[in-house]
């Protein structure tokens, strides 16, 4: 992939980040200590025998060993990859990677739990499992006829999961991530991993807050809960090779000279991503065939509401539109609602907190129609 000079910084940037995670986090962990040793003898002297203060080591250990997976998909894109050197990171070297990339790699972190453990089972039954129902109830699948499959586009596939799942049941399926810190992370787990709970992380260590107890910080999380090849059935040698792909890119970028081409888009916690979230709809009409489907759930969190617009001019842009207000023009779009109604769903969610937010989600299945004015 060719990659002009500023894009080619921004991916070493993010990647170096996954390199520093454990410097950076480092830091946060002297914070703490610092903090509380700050505090009166007396007072240090009531803590419990289970408090942070002394199970600092235990949150050292607990780096390490996400580090260990962050380093392991350096090394896969480094292969990979674009050909350049990146820097070896130790403690004492001045960390280079902006703070905005450690909270998206906490962020990718808790993607893994979402997408690929046990923990996240729940809420992947919460939003996954209806958008698959509602896709093989609008578009079958031919079993007899394999070469002929009905074909969905996944915008903001994240992790992959659900764009796995879907290829599972014999769709073609295309998943499209922008973020880096994603893409290298889908690329690991998709590629490189052969065995289910081949690593241990660390996903809550991050945010003290809202903590019941420092065990529930520092509980360790097993990923992935199945390995990708027997998602897909590619272990017992028998089943008919997927129809599986990702494409890296900015959505409307990447499908801007792509038309009437796709069966079905399915968006899960994406349509609030868009600065103008007609573009997006407008994007759907257009790649959709005569007839295709899209199936939607999700909030309406916009992304680029909140923000001075100086690291990014989509805070600039920013357009925030009600779900009324959307489904009158996706009308105007040929899009018919066809079945919706709203649906609790969790977020990256970590069971284990004080604290829990709820998405009344927005779940619908439109068709495209034609002919209409």
């Amino acid at each position: 992939m060719e990659q002009d000079p500023e894009e080619q910084e921004h991916y070493k940037s993010v990647l170096l980040s996954f390199r520093e995670y454990e410097s950076y986090m480092m830091r946060e962990i002297y914070r703490r200590k610092k903090h509380m040793q700050a505090m009166p003898v007396e007072m240090q002297r009531r803590l419990p025998q289970s408090s942070t203060l002394r199970n600092l080591h235990h949150f050292v250990n607990a780096t390490h060993h996400n580090q260990i997976l962050f380093e392991r998909i350096v090394q896969a894109q480094l292969q990979n990859g674009p050909a350049f050197d990146l820097p070896e990171v130790t403690p004492k070297t001045p960390l280079q990677s902006p703070p905005r990339h450690f909270s998206k790699l906490k962020s990718t972190l808790h993607q893994f739990v979402r997408d690929w453990s046990d923990e996240g089972k729940k809420e992947r039954e919460m939003c996954y499992t209806p958008i698959v129902k509602e896709l093989r109830r609008v578009l079958m699948v031919n079993p007899d006829n394999p070469t002929d499959r009905p074909r969905v586009l996944l915008p903001g596939a994240g992790l992959g999961r659900l764009a796995l799942e879907i290829a599972s049941l014999g769709y073609a399926v295309q998943g499209n991530e922008f973020s880096y810190q994603m893409l290298f992370a889908s690329n690991f787990i998709l590629n490189w991993i052969s065995r289910p709970l081949e690593f241990e992380i660390h996903p809550w260590i991050h945010n003290p807050s809202n903590a019941m107890t420092v065990t529930d910080l520092l509980r360790p999380v097993a990923i992935p809960d199945v390995a990708p090849a027997e998602l897909l059935g590619l272990d017992t040698g028998t089943a008919i090779p997927p129809d599986f792909s990702m494409c890296a890119g900015e959505f409307l970028e990447a499908y801007a000279n792509d038309k009437e081409c796709w069966d079905c888009i399915v968006t899960c916690f994406f349509i609030d991503a868009a600065p103008n979230v007609i573009e997006y709809i407008a994007a759907f009409e257009r790649l959709l065939k005569p007839g295709g489907y899209w199936i939607n759930l999700g909030p309406l969190l916009y992304h680029w509401q909140d923000g001075s617009g100086d690291d990014d001019e989509r805070y600039e842009q920013s357009v925030e539109l009600s779900y009324e207000e959307i489904k009158h023009i996706m009308s105007t779009y040929n899009f018919r609602i066809q079945k919706e109604s709203q649906r609790e769903c969790l977020y990256t969610n970590n069971v284990k907190s004080m604290m829990k937010t709820v998405f009344n989600c927005a779940f619908f299945t439109a068709v495209k129609e034609t002919g209409r004015v």
